[in-house]
């Protein structure tokens, strides 16, 4: 009798182990969208499973217009419900390719609208810093006067911030002022892409050889103390993305669509200082045969000379990685290869922290003009004095299965020892 009660004590003890491990392992965060094609006005939803409070959250809608040229353009979404909230945040809204535009939202009686001029290279941005609280917005919209020779409209919105609210919801809205176009719709949850989902709106969008304008390669404009990054000379295969703050640029070649989400970054070596976001390319599958450009905007009263060393980092496999980094002006560029989480980074020259020897930044000792987008990326590991903290365990229960086993093995022994 006294091994069975043992015997069953220690097998019940285990399997509800097992379980609970199980279930703790498959609690991770699922988002998806429906549906891919809608007309004008109607609704798109987002459904959100398992999204803990506290988690870095963004939503980038980007939307690309077929206009009229001459026409005055509309993008917004209305009766956008926000079922969540999202603390210590930010709201970043950017169209290209106008003259001058609006953004304005409207919650209830609250109103923010902002007007201003397009830079020299047609771009519109409006950041602010702010909580987003949970509820229905009336609307939230970009609108404006396109450049003349405009055949489409890039509008993009930006919500970011810790997430705070149920666990599962259902963030609606519909899209007004487009009879024709996409949206390209991007989460990602605590620096990983949780949705990328491409819908059509109407017929879509008709493609247009365009001829690159002049533009494309004047100076940086300030925005919010960043200088804006300079666009790269492009050619007619090439296109220039834009982050919804206006803080990156990114020019590929043979690219339809790359989308620049701000993302909160995390283990930055302690030696290192971060200088503003780190932003993310999404699809995080995309890859360039011909080597890309991304370019970070360096903010005002930033020392990146004699005493301190700026260079652009990249985020992954839980490492960051030096990329090798050319400064022009007030804007710092990299040749990259792929998608990933890069960042602006300086640290101090007279600093004790290790690096390779191939590792010094190129913006220190290599002329303007040096990097080409033909020519190969040069990553490296940085090697660090002082070791990272323990990476915070995400999910608890994960290490049950094995407790589990080892309860099995105990409950094992002991019987054969009855």
């Amino acid at each position: 009798m006294g091994f069975f009660f043992t015997h069953q004590f220690w097998r019940i003890t285990a399997l509800i182990l097992i379980c609970a491990g199980m279930a703790g392992a498959g609690s991770a965060v699922v988002i998806t969208e429906s549906p891919s094609h809608v007309m004008r006005g109607e609704q798109i939803t987002i459904d959100i499973t398992g999204l803990s409070n506290n988690s870095a959250f963004s939503l980038l809608i980007e939307a690309t217009l077929q206009i009229t040229p001459g026409q005055d353009f509309l993008f917004e979404t209305t009766n956008f419900v926000m079922p969540i909230a999202l603390k210590d945040g930010q709201i970043s809204a950017t169209t290209t390719g106008t003259q001058r535009a609006t953004y304005s939202a409207r919650k209830g009686t609250t109103e923010v609208s902002v007007t201003r001029s397009a830079d020299a290279n047609g771009v519109f941005s409006f950041s602010q810093a702010q909580s987003v609280p949970a509820g229905t917005f009336d609307f939230i919209r970009l609108e404006g006067t396109p450049q003349p020779d405009k055949n489409t409209i890039v509008s993009s919105i930006q919500l970011r911030g810790k997430k705070s609210g149920p666990d599962s919801s259902h963030l609606s809205f519909a899209v007004n002022g487009i009879d024709n176009g996409r949206v390209q719709l991007i989460v990602y949850v605590d620096g990983s892409q949780a949705l990328y989902q491409t819908v059509t709106i109407g017929d879509g969008i008709t493609p247009v050889q365009t001829t690159p304008s002049a533009s494309t390669t004047s100076g940086p404009v300030t925005v919010n103390g960043t200088a804006t990054p300079t666009p790269v000379p492009v050619t007619n295969s090439s296109k220039t993305f834009f982050s919804a703050d206006r803080t990156v640029s990114l020019t590929v070649e043979r690219v339809d669509f790359a989308g620049l989400v701000a993302v909160k970054a995390t283990g930055v070596p302690v030696t290192w200082t971060l200088l503003g976001d780190a932003y993310t390319i999404a699809p995080d599958s995309l890859t360039f045969s011909v080597p890309a450009t991304i370019s970070f905007g360096i903010p005002n009263n930033t020392d990146c000379g004699a005493n301190y060393t700026c260079f652009i980092g990249q985020y992954r496999n839980s490492q960051w990685f030096f990329v090798n980094s050319t400064i022009r002006n007030s804007t710092i560029t990299a040749a990259i290869d792929r998608a990933g989480t890069f960042a602006l980074i300086a640290y101090k020259n007279e600093s004790t922290m290790a690096v390779s020897p191939s590792a010094t930044p190129a913006g220190n000792t290599a002329p303007a003009g040096t990097m080409t987008p033909e020519s190969t990326p040069t990553i490296v590991p940085v090697v660090q004095e002082t070791s990272p903290a323990p990476a915070a365990t995400k999910a608890p229960l994960s290490v049950l299965p094995v407790f589990g086993a080892l309860v099995i093995g105990i409950g094992i022994a002991l019987g054969k020892k009855q």
